[in-house]
């Protein structure tokens, strides 16, 4: 069976399908993402293609569209969500709340968690943990 969770929060309404195909995604994007965790360097910060690039980092839902990956910084090693719609609005806060939930994304430590704007994206980076 199919839902639609519609976040009306923020402006237009946002709608993701959630479905069996959409949870196995998820899992599949997570997976994906411990397995192949992006080195990030400042040597090669700038010259490093977009995660979003790769297909098998974004997954596609109603209008919107999640980008996710594991990254080692200098500081530490992070998860990464962006989420973005297929509009030039920016997802609802409400919608990447349910997002960072759904892939296990631990905010607990909210000092080391940080959340920013980009264009017309969200993006969280939180400490990972195994």
């Amino acid at each position: 069976m199919t839902s639609y969770t519609e976040i009306i929060m923020g402006g237009p309404i946002q709608v993701l399908i959630e479905d069996k195909k959409f949870q196995a995604d998820l899992m599949a994007l997570r997976t994906y993402a411990i397995e192949n965790i992006v080195e990030i360097t400042q040597e090669n910060y700038k010259d490093q293609k977009p995660v979003g690039d790769n297909p098998r980092h974004v997954i596609k839902s109603g209008n919107i569209v999640i980008v996710y990956s594991i990254e080692k910084q200098p500081s530490g090693i992070y998860h990464h969500l962006s989420v973005s719609k297929d509009r030039e609005k920016l997802p609802s806060v409400t919608l990447v709340d349910y997002l960072v939930k759904k892939m296990k994304i631990s905010t607990a430590l909210i000092v080391n968690t940080k959340i920013w704007q980009e264009e017309n994206s969200i993006n969280v980076l939180a400490p990972f943990h195994v």
